[in-house]
Order: C-alpha cells, then sequence, then structure tokens
C-alpha cells in the first residue's frame, strides 16, 4: 500500500494565530518555532500511522515555504518539498515509485 501525506502549517492542530506560521518576521521567531513542532509532530503521526496499517512506501508532501525538519530517517518515506513559486500539492508525485 502507498500512502500520500500533505501538510502544511495552517491545517495543524494547535495552530491558532498567524505568528506561528511566519518565518519571516523576527518578532515572530518563537511562535513560528513551536508551529514548526507541532507540524512536525503530526506529520510523523500520519507516517507512523500509515506504516503501523501496512503501508509500502510513503510520500509526504510539506507545503511549507520554509519546510519542516523530515520525519526522522526510514527508506520507505519519501519527502517533496517546495521549489520556487508554482502550485504546490501532487505535483512530482507520478515521478515516485
Amino acid at each position: 500500500m502507498r500512502v500520500y501525506v500533505s501538510v502544511d502549517m495552517e491545517s495543524v492542530a494547535g495552530i491558532v494565530h498567524e505568528d506561528q506560521t511566519n518565518p519571516v518576521e523576527p518578532r515572530c521567531a518563537h511562535e513560528y518555532a513551536r508551529g514548526r513542532k507541532l507540524m512536525t509532530g503530526e506529520a510523523n503521526a500520519a507516517v507512523e500511522g500509515a506504516l503501523a496499517a501496512g503501508a509500502d512506501y510513503v510520500l509526504v508532501n510539506d507545503s511549507q515555504r520554509r519546510p519542516v525538519p523530515p520525519v526522522p530517517g526510514c527508506p520507505r518515506i519519501k519527502h517533496l518539498r517546495p521549489r520556487g513559486p508554482g502550485p504546490q500539492g501532487q505535483s512530482g508525485t507520478e515521478a515516485h515509485p
């Protein structure tokens, strides 16, 4: 089974203010770091659940402008990262096994 997980900070539990998604403003640095940690935790939980359910391969699409740390190493996990402007989402998924 192959699983596609798409993560974006604005849909993460615990993100309640735009400061938590703002990587640009220095005054937001602490809240942004907290938001990244929340998003990473949710992504990790989704991947762990997929692997526990029997997934052979998990593709994680990180839709943030400044990517979160990847899920800890596993050869069955592939990360897509944003590459400049343009649509996010599923672009590029067809190129992966």
